[in-house]
């Protein structure tokens, strides 16, 4: 007598290939998910380290007008031609908003808000 044999049939096959291809494009949108909101991260890390370069003391000269990166740092002598290159390709035009008013301090204290519009706009407030 022939003992039966223990094997996989076609169907049972199939449906633990589907189940793997099912697993297996779930861990890819995933994975798609992750590196879109890295690059966005790193955008907005970018963003926020260039509009940075604006926020020295000489900014309200610069009141009403679109300069590049290398403009407020001019006093940093500057050398290296890459780096020069690289600041000067970062523009942003430069609004500052009217002094507000803090209630409460002894002390004058002129606060401003700083727009700096172009790839990444973005709003500050600085104590002049």
């Amino acid at each position: 007598m022939k003992s039966p044999r223990h094997a996989f049939t076609l169907i049972e096959i199939l449906v633990s290939v589907m189940l793997i291809a099912i697993v297996v494009m779930g861990i890819l949108k995933i994975r798609e998910q992750n590196v879109r909101a890295t690059r966005y991260l790193e955008e907005q890390i970018e963003g926020a380290w260039a509009n940075s370069l604006f926020l020295g003391d000489e900014i309200a000269r610069f009141d009403g007008k679109r300069v590049d990166a290398l403009t407020p740092l001019t006093s940093m002598n500057i050398r290296k031609r890459a780096s020069r290159e690289i600041l000067h390709s970062i523009e942003r035009e430069i609004e500052l908003g009217p002094p507000l008013q803090i209630p409460g301090l002894s002390f004058p204290v002129m606060l401003r808000s700083v727009y700096l519009r172009g790839e990444h706009s973005a709003k500050f407030f600085r104590i002049f």
